[in-house]
């Protein structure tokens, strides 16, 4: 185009053939230039027609040609007549959006167009008259919204928006606020720099409520100014009366989740604001909410380790209440109900006198008491304890690590002289130095601490350099003999996650920040300790450990215990480190907490191999490559994962089984390990439970920290795998997690569970537990429980098909002749007949969506219409019984014959939220008022908010009873809980679609009596479905004789003509197999009521599951006195043997019988 309009002289063009490709012979100055180039769509005039290449760049979009399509598209832009307008057209005409593709035809186009323009830089607004250039950027500011979000940064560059006069932008954000378009009006207002020409709150308020916190500090960077705005802002929420509908009512069109609701609260806001005032370097004085609400914390906190876990001594609590209520009335007052509440009114009298907190804000009593009390008696006692020993009790040094050093040579110093003696000491070539660091707690109230003590300890005496007294820590002297010995490579120093030290001593010396400190010859001991974690994964050398009880031992004083035997004793670690002059305890405490660190490294480096250590302890953190090197690197799973098998294969310990550090190097008995299982290690626990191994396995709708409760309640150790090992570890005590390698075959992960805990598995020990995976509850409730169908027990059964010496079946009587070839008594199902034309159309929607993915579910309004009755039976209820008991007190539901009413609801989900609930109150649901009352007004909207293109749902489902009194009440309680339905709830429905198993249970008398006396997490767990198996370890033995006299009592023998049956099923034993004598407890007769056939526990023999058949050759037969499960040898205890041969310990006549 350029070329022609010049008309320059000695050019010439002409075509040869119109086929495609054609070519385009170019003359110039007597050369000639041949192009291959795409046939395109010309008008009269020789240049395209946008429209008509926007439909050509169309059909090759949809025919997914790529190539052709970026050929297509360069062609096109160098034939438009105007570039820059035919842009705009095409983009205006372009399609959103489509199934299946991750980007646009628009966004593609402008990404080819910014590609094209670079070699074509006279393509641009330079020439345009004012009116034009006006024109062509308000058309382009115009496809800035959120439907078109990836236009921002070519349209702005492109058409030179940020030239734009402000008002026009100003307009534009206005209205992107007004369609919702909060992320899209942010960004814009960033990219054109228009911060200070809008308001903040009207910007940041809605990317708060719509959790992007991140995008509002964003757009506040660089301007202290609105920085300050935000972070008052978000502290103005932190008041306990927050009502979060007083924000929404100014944004009325915008639509918030229930997480995005959650994340307004105080406790997560005032975090937020104490970030943001670390990150923007903001007075906490502007912050009072949030400070308040960190103080009141520390309140609670300090009187929970005062008085609940008695942790703290009186003076350091006294000391830290102090700081924590100082100034604040309210704080004072809290205090002073709490101490009524924890030490009565005395002592709270005292507080309140301290504080002259006025009477009309005292608790009951305490001004009475403040009466009657004398002015000496309200004095609160804060003399300091009489002289402390140093010498600590006997008591004390048989439990915690001891300073092996006399008072005198730990000196305390105050003065540049004093620091001279330590200057000579410490800097010596060659010398080893351990360096720790104390201060006061702040209990997150400021965001960095300063230093008030440093230790260096070295071979025979500890230096405290007292940096809380002026002419020692503010003189240039002390700074640079810090410098001197952190940067001094001959010198040795030791610490313990040393990262906080250096942090707050930059803090207490700014100067160090001015000129970093370049840290040489440090070795952080919290690498060793990791290391020797890593170390003890099962090896026959590592050391027992052994944690004592109460307050898990972690961090320094874990590898303190694990090396020199005894934990740190930590009491004094909350103390007021700037309070002088320091008590005993506290000086002692400082100097044992440095010194331990070289009795440590002594004792490793004396024979580190005896800890799976390297010679040089030194090299350990610098062989632990960085974290931002681990995440760079690619990871090639399969080369991985063949490295571990081939390290396996020789034998070495792959890094599959990690725990938080204890070991148990003892060998110990399978009955002995209690383990609870996390839900994504269900397997596992079957296999360790088929080996005598106590275990308790989380259901799959369980939450990972009821594992860390079973563990803290009642003693187990945890077995997860994956990202929870992280939040799991931290809430148990050191060595009570483990994690495992979830790519490994369930009965690999047990053999490396055994071996990890030392556990002396024998034959005796396999099925020495009972396997049977049955509702906890039924032999509770006497049988009454929700009836399964076939499949589910199927599933059930399936689901708990760990290897066991019976074939497991459930409670279901013995079927007549009609069962046994299929037939089932069942209702006949009401609904209509499907014709062949039904079935083709279900199948060709069946089969269109077969392949649908998560992400397809994003446009899918799943709708549900039900009736919920006041009081009457909708005969729906199913439940188990025996013959005959069909009018027990339990098996009857009462039915009103005069109804009372009922109410009928429809409602819609996805994953994008949920409908409003439309309560039908008049008749039932027609097709007139679903078009008129429901797909109107409550559909069309929602589809709207979901996305284009949803697809309609329409599914029926079962009522549910709510036991109310009135037809009004059982409306507003429907509507009341389908609002309070969290989202996450409708998402992991949503996405759990293809697993429907429910297993119900409902108790009977006795069975309420037994779940009130366990513990309230046990019970919980039963009732909701966890904890489904038996596990009990008890066994009742009988003989043939004795099984055989039950059957016949029970009317299971038909004569005795079934005992001469010498037919022997599928999978009998050889003669030669092991015999089956589990190692577990043997209940005597006196358990087992004869006349019922039922244990003292409720639970009954479960003769049913007995075939006659085995009579004749099984001998002995063994009865689960937990479940009343009949277990006989079999093929599967054989099969046991097998799998686990490597770990079995065998005796002497075991080996004979196994070779």
């Amino acid at each position: 185009r350029h070329l022609l309009g010049k008309n320059e002289p000695g050019c010439t063009i002409r075509g040869c053939g119109v086929k495609f490709p054609h070519v385009i012979m170019i003359g110039v100055g007597g050369r000639r230039l041949q192009v291959s180039c795409l046939r395109i769509s010309c008008s009269s005039k020789g240049s395209v027609d946008p429209a008509a290449l926007q439909g050509q760049l169309f059909d090759l979009w949809s025919r997914k040609e790529l190539e052709a399509l970026r050929l297509q598209a360069v062609s096109g832009f160098s034939q438009l007549q105007d570039p820059l307008v035919g842009l705009l057209t095409m983009l205006e005409s372009c399609p959103g959006i489509q199934k299946g593709r991750s980007s646009t035809l628009g966004q593609f186009i402008v990404t080819e167009f910014v590609r094209w323009r670079r070699s074509h830089p006279w393509v641009s607004l330079q020439g345009l008259k004012d009116d034009e250039r006006l024109r062509l950027q308000l058309r382009a500011l115009s496809l800035i919204t959120a439907s078109q979000s990836g236009y921002m940064d070519p349209l702005l560059d492109i058409y030179e928006l940020s030239t734009l006069e402000s008002s026009h932008l100003l307009d534009h954000v206005t209205y992107l606020q007004n369609c919702c378009y909060y992320r899209e009006a942010a960004l814009l207002s960033m990219k054109l720099e228009l911060q200070k020409q809008l308001d903040m709150e009207q910007i940041c308020v809605p990317l708060i409520l719509l959790d992007k916190l991140p995008l509002a500090e964003t757009y506040v960077r660089d301007h202290p100014e609105l920085q300050k705005r935000l972070v008052r802002l978000l502290d103005s929420w932190c008041i306990p009366n927050f009502n979060l509908e007083n924000v929404r009512r100014q944004y009325p069109s915008l639509s918030l989740s229930k997480h995005q609701t959650d994340q307004i609260q105080p406790k997560l806001l005032s975090r937020h604001v104490f970030r943001l005032m670390d990150k923007f370097s903001i007075d906490p004085s502007l912050c009072a909410n949030s400070v308040h609400k960190r103080k009141l914390d520390s309140l609670k906190f300090l009187m929970y380790k005062r008085f609940k876990e008695k942790s703290m001594t009186e003076e350091n609590w006294r000391d830290h209440v102090q700081v924590t209520v100082e100034g604040s009335v309210e704080l004072q007052v809290l205090l002073v109900e709490l101490l009524v509440h924890y030490c009565g009114l005395q002592v709270a009298a005292q507080w309140a006198k301290r504080y002259n907190i006025p009477r009309d804000r005292l608790p009951i009593g305490v001004w009475d008491t403040m009466q009657s009390l004398s002015a000496k008696q309200l004095e609160v006692n804060e003399e300091i304890c009489p002289q402390e020993s140093w010498i600590t009790p006997q008591s004390h040094q048989l439990q915690y690590y001891q300073l092996p050093l006399a008072r005198e040579n730990v000196h305390f110093l105050q003065t540049l002289d004093q620091l001279e003696l330590c200057k000579e000491t410490v800097l010596e070539p060659g010398c080893v130095v351990g360096v720790d660091m104390e201060w006061r707690a702040g209990f997150g109230t400021v965001s960095t601490q300063r230093v008030a003590l440093i230790q260096l300890a070295v071979e025979g005496q500890v230096f405290l350099l007292d940096l809380c007294a002026h002419s020692l820590s503010h003189h240039s002297l002390t700074v640079q003999f810090i410098r001197t010995v952190l940067t001094d490579k001959n010198i040795l120093k030791l610490g313990y996650g040393m990262s906080g030290d250096f942090r707050s001593l930059v803090a207490t010396w700014p100067e160090l920040k001015e000129e970093p400190l370049e840290v040489k010859g440090v070795l952080d001991l919290l690498h060793v300790h990791q290391q020797l974690q890593r170390c003890w994964r099962g090896s026959s050398s590592s050391r027992s450990v052994e944690v004592s009880e109460g307050s898990a031992e972690k961090g320094l004083s874990l590898l303190v215990q694990q090396v020199l035997g005894k934990p740190l004793d930590k009491t004094e670690q909350l103390s007021n480190w700037e309070r002088r002059p320091l008590r005993t305890g506290q000086l002692r405490y400082a100097a044992a907490d440095a010194y331990c660190l070289l009795d440590v490294y002594l004792t490793l480096s004396r024979d580190p191999k005896a800890f799976g250590l390297p010679e040089d302890l030194c090299s350990i953190s610098s062989s632990q490559p960085s974290k931002s090197v681990q995440q760079k690197k690619p990871k090639d799973k399969t080369k991985q994962h063949t490295g571990q098998r081939q390290a396996r294969q020789r034998g070495d310990q792959p890094e599959c089984v990690r725990g938080n550090s204890e070991q148990h190097a003892a060998t110990i008995a399978p009955h002995e390990l209690r383990v609870v299982c996390d839900n994504m290690l269900q397997g596992l626990g079957r296999f360790l439970r088929c080996l005598g191994v106590d275990v308790l396995m989380l259901e799959n709708t369980d939450d990972h920290k009821v594992a860390a409760e079973l563990a803290r309640a009642e003693g187990r150790i945890i077995l997860t795998s994956g990202q929870p090992y992280q939040s799991l570890k931290s809430q148990v005590a050191e060595g009570r997690c483990l994690t495992l390698d979830c790519s490994e075959k369930a009965r690999d992960q047990a053999v490396r569970v055994l071996k990890h805990f030392h556990v002396n598995l024998t034959p005796s020990d396999i099925f020495s537990r009972c396997q049977v995976s049955v509702r906890v509850l039924d032999e509770w409730s006497g049988g009454n429980t929700e009836a399964v169908s076939r499949k589910e027990a199927r599933e059930i059964e399936r689901r708990s098909g760990d290897p066991s010496p019976v074939n497991h079946s459930f409670e279901v009587p013995l079927r007549n002749r009609p069962h046994e070839g299929g037939l089932r008594a069942r209702r006949p199902v009401v609904g209509p007949v499907l014709t062949g034309q039904h079935r083709r159309a279900r199948l060709a929607f069946a089969t269109e969506h077969q392949n649908w993915q998560i992400r397809h579910r994003h446009l899918v309004l799943f709708t549900d219409e039900s009736r919920f009755y006041l009081s009457t039976c909708d005969r729906r209820d199913r439940l188990w019984r025996r013959r005959g008991e069909c009018y027990a007190a339990c098996n009857i539901i009462q039915h009103d014959w005069f109804g009372g009413g009922s109410v009928m609801v429809w409602g819609g989900i996805s994953l994008e939220g949920s409908t409003d609930l439309y309560r039908l109150d008049n008749g039932t649901l027609t097709a007139i008022r679903y078009q008129d009352k429901i797909l109107g007004p409550v559909v069309r909207p929602s589809a709207g908010a979901v996305a284009p293109g949803i697809l309609l749902v329409h599914n029926n489902a079962r009522p549910h009873v709510v036991a109310l009194q009135t037809v009004q009440e059982l409306g507003d309680a429907l509507v009341q809980i389908w609002e309070e339905i969290p989202e996450d709830t409708i998402r992991h429905l949503i996405r759990s679609m293809s697993v429907e198993l429910c297993v119900h249970a409902s108790l009977g008398n006795e069975g309420q009596q037994r779940l009130a006396e366990l513990p309230p997490l046990r019970a919980w767990l039963m009732l909701s479905g966890g904890l489904g198996a038996c596990n009990n370890n008890e066994y009742l033995k009988v003989s043939r004789e004795e099984m055989t006299g039950m059957l016949n009592k029970r009317g299971l023998l038909q004569g005795n003509s079934i005992l001469h049956n010498t037919q022997v099923p599928e999978g009998q034993r050889s003669p030669e197999a092991p015999v089956f004598n589990p190692h577990c407890r043997w209940a005597s007769r006196s358990v087992l009521n004869p006349e019922t056939l039922r244990f003292h526990g409720g639970a009954e023999i479960q003769l049913e599951t007995v075939p006659p058949g085995l009579l004749p050759r099984i001998p002995e037969y063994f009865i689960c006195t937990g479940c009343g499960k009949v277990f006989w040898e079999g093929t599967h205890y054989d099969r046991v043997l097998s799998q686990f041969q490597e770990v079995l310990q065998l005796s002497d006549g075991e080996v004979s019988s196994q070779s």
